[in-house]
């Protein structure tokens, strides 16, 4: 596993090698210290948090996830906590600046509870959960911080799902004892296509928050609002190639397999672009080893993010067609799901990708491509126009307004940390639009 490592942080390592957050391709992962597991899992065991394996990161990483840990075990008595995710596979980012570990990737957590009524138990803990992440977020300063409450039994029987498949594979048990499925539970050949396509909506969103940044003040960004958009912008570029790669039957629940597969001769056809190759790796390349520096130019960013609202809108485009997906044989959507099934499949799921806005699923899948649209070549059709105001609720006068409309959406799907929406609040943010 250590030789694998390395290969793979030979091949993400940054082009200047002796740049910021660089690390030693020969820094040995430290392991874990063994806790009960049902199911043994030693290679898990072994695994370091991130694709770098410092051992100074690692270090500060191992005593973040302790002293999260322990807050939640002594607020909500769970049987088991699991991370997930980036960390829980090993391939964690984070870099260290001024002598500080400062986490990019993802902090995962799985609260489980055991017992009986352990699944109205934990629907009931959500806002309790919620209220808990934002405390804990706000003490140790991790921004990315995710806290779910989830049933033992949804852990023991998965429901098929791209969640669970990567849960299943990713899973690292911080605290207690606690029953898993094993990964073959929940193959790939099961999982519904609903749920790369819900990424891509999501990838969608970010692209018009990053939008709503670049639009603000004038000279060069901020380091926060530069990485910001850095990283949204690189979620764009993932969520396609992930797209791709789930439709021809090549998706894998770790992002440096993935990136390889797209480097492969045989990834080509519709749907993948060079552009989207090239821009994958080097996207997966800042995910998995980060650096200190805060990212590129005001108009570098403002370039890079139309190049990826274009990709994002042929592949939202072509994920709407059956024949796109039907040449693998592949279901667009799923059919007869129980209600209870897909209320499990929420538990599983952030806060901040819950779809529990103001605005319908279905009208979210008709207003956010024309308003990537719109944001990049401001073509207006009064009618398509009118259409988007009644759906967000909003007044044909206020409708003429991009920027509005923009805001407006972003506030109805409820993204976070998003600007009120006043007319006039942004100016164009390029010539085209």
């Amino acid at each position: 596993m250590a030789d694998n490592m390395d290969s793979l942080e030979t091949r993400f390592a940054p082009p200047n090698g002796d740049g910021d957050g660089a690390v030693e391709a020969t820094a040995a992962p430290h392991a874990l210290a063994p806790m009960a597991f049902r199911m043994p899992r030693h290679a898990l065991l072994e695994l370091p948090y991130t694709a770098a394996a410092d051992p100074e990161i690692e270090s500060d990483i191992r005593a973040l996830l302790e002293q999260i840990s322990s807050a939640v075990v002594a607020d909500l008595q769970p049987a088991a906590i699991l991370v997930r995710g980036s960390l829980g596979r090993g391939e964690g980012a984070a870099f260290r600046a001024d002598r500080e570990t400062q986490v990019t990737s993802d902090v995962e957590l799985v609260i489980v509870l055991t017992g009986r009524g352990a699944a109205l138990r934990a629907w009931k803990a959500r806002r309790r959960t919620a209220t808990l992440r934002d405390t804990l977020a706000e003490t140790f300063a991790v921004p990315q911080l995710d806290l779910v409450t989830v049933p033992a039994q949804l852990l023991r029987e998965p429901p098929p799902s791209l969640t669970t498949f990567e849960l299943l594979r990713s899973a690292r048990l911080l605290s207690g004892t606690v029953e898993v499925a094993r990964p073959t539970a929940v193959p790939i050949e099961r999982v519904p296509a609903a749920g790369l396509i819900r990424r891509l909506r999501r990838a969608g969103n970010g692209l018009l928050f990053a939008w709503s940044r670049l639009g603000v003040g004038d000279g060069e960004l901020p380091e926060g609002i530069a990485r910001a958009v850095r990283a949204t912008t690189d979620t764009a570029y993932l969520a396609c190639g992930d797209t791709w790669l789930f439709r021809t039957r090549h998706y894998d629940h770790r992002l440096a397999v993935r990136a390889e597969w797209l480097r492969l001769p045989f990834s080509s056809g519709p749907g993948l672009t060079d552009r989207l190759r090239d821009e994958y790796q080097v996207a997966a390349r800042e995910a998995l080893f980060p650096s200190a520096r805060s990212g590129f130019s005001r108009a570098v960013s403002i370039a890079r993010w139309e190049r990826a609202a274009v990709e994002w809108l042929g592949c939202f485009r072509a994920c709407k067609q059956r024949a796109w997906w039907g040449r693998y044989g592949l279901e667009l959507h799923g059919a007869g799901i129980h209600p209870l099934r897909h209320a499990m499949e929420d538990l599983l799921e952030p806060v901040r990708y819950r779809e529990d806005g103001d605005i319908a699923v279905r009208a979210q899948r008709t207003v956010l491509p024309l308003l990537i649209e719109w944001t990049l070549d401001g073509w207006d059709d009064p009618v398509r126009r009118d259409r988007v105001a009644s759906l967000l609720n909003t007044s044909s006068h206020e409708a003429r307004d991009m920027s509005y409309l923009v805001l407006k959406f972003l506030k109805a799907v409820k993204l976070p940390h998003t600007p009120a929406p006043t007319p006039h609040a942004l100016p164009a943010l390029s010539s085209g639009s």
